[in-house]
């Protein structure tokens, strides 16, 4: 009905009122494929507003909405006055959007409008969205003071302020990129540009130097490592074609000279990147790589709850058995995860031995589940 109304609202005078009210679409499919296809043809910045909306990693507020539909990454600024009006950007969106009264982030007006867009009807009215994605993040992180501002020895970004939509470019970059296609030359000059900033304007390692003992869920402002290459940033991201190019021209899949001793496989497979980790061992990396707390490629996928990841390690013959620095194989480590229910009954299939003990508590993978009162785990293990 919104739909309809939008549609009809928009007649400029009694004839074509008249003919709309006969021909007005009769399945709900057929009403959004009419709204797009006017908001494509008429109105850029709408439609820029649904295909952020509908690929963005996270929801965005109005005013990230607006200055990520405005912004042109050729020309590196908005081209649309800076006016965050929300009434003004859901009537140019036909009804497609709605604002979130708790969060104030924005949203598909229905689940219904999410299926529709993110089906074929994509390759439709949003050919090259993903593209402009990208790069309009890797356009807005690729200045010298912005990527200054994302080592870990830096404290609170005073950028933000200025950007609204900074933090989520140098947080989503990669993400996006990752889904352009490798042939797509601006795109893999703009990823070039950032990662050789990054690690050209790199400062020296220094004892203040703070880390976490992990590898982090996400890369944002102040949390990017000073000592990782290019590649783990990668193989983080899972950006295929640009770590194959990388290795081709000799990177190092094993290096590890890094505060959390980590090798790219050891970001790959935090991240649950399947075919970032296939390229890496299919480029002889080191399955056994012990990172600065003891753990392999397997704790972590194990920790993560990365099943497929944990059979591909498993059919190439990893040492099960190696312990981490608090004397966990990578079994032990599952249980307890919100995930051992999927790969406690895996890594048992595939013969881990259920009997080591932590060598530092002595514990077996029974003892832990004991403790823990996972009784489906028990029902595994007995």
């Amino acid at each position: 009905a919104r739909l309809h109304m939008d549609l009809l609202s928009r007649c400029t005078d009694g004839n074509l009122l008249h003919r709309a009210l006969f021909h007005l679409p009769e399945s709900l499919n057929d009403a959004y494929g009419e709204s797009m296809t006017r908001i494509v043809s008429q109105n850029q910045y709408a439609s820029r507003c649904l295909f952020w909306t509908l690929y963005a990693c996270r929801p965005l507020t109005v005013p990230e909405l607006h200055f990520a539909a405005s912004f042109e990454p050729h020309a590196s600024a908005p081209a649309k006055e800076p006016s965050h009006s929300e009434v003004s950007m859901l009537h140019e969106a036909a009804g497609l959007l709605s604002i979130d009264s708790v969060s104030g982030t924005v949203q598909l007006v229905h689940r219904t409008a999410e299926e529709y867009l993110g089906g074929p009807a994509a390759r439709v009215f949003f050919p090259t969205a993903k593209k402009h994605i990208a790069e309009t993040c890797l356009t807005i992180i690729t200045s010298d003071e912005v990527v200054d501002e994302c080592y870990m020895t830096k404290g609170l970004s005073s950028l933000e302020s200025k950007n609204c939509l900074l933090d989520y470019a140098i947080t989503y970059w990669g993400d996006h990129a990752r889904e352009v296609n490798d042939d797509e030359q601006t795109t893999q000059v703009l990823i070039r540009a950032f990662l050789n900033k990054l690690c050209w304007r790199r400062p020296p390692l220094e004892s203040s130097y703070v880390t976490t003992v992990d590898i982090p869920k996400r890369l944002g402002f102040g949390s990017y490592f000073v000592d990782w290459s290019a590649l783990h940033v990668l193989a983080y991201f899972g950006i295929l074609g640009k770590a194959k190019r990388l290795i081709k021209q000799g990177a190092d899949t094993n290096e590890s000279e890094n505060e959390l001793g980590v090798a790219a496989l050891h970001c790959a497979v935090h991240r649950g990147n399947e075919r970032m980790v296939e390229l890496l061992i299919e480029h002889n990396a080191n399955l056994n790589a012990i990172s600065k707390d003891g753990n392999t490629a397997l704790h972590i996928a194990a920790e993560q709850g990365h099943r497929k990841l944990i059979k591909t390690l498993l059919s190439r013959r990893v040492n099960s058995r190696i312990a981490n620095s608090q004397g966990a194989t990578a079994l032990q480590l599952a249980v307890g995860t919100a995930y051992d229910e999927a790969t406690v009954p895996l890594l048992i299939k595939c013969r881990f031995d259920m009997d080591v003990q932590n060598i530092v508590t002595g514990n077996t993978a029974l003892h832990l589940a004991v403790g823990l009162k996972r009784p489906r785990i028990l029902l595994f293990l007995i």
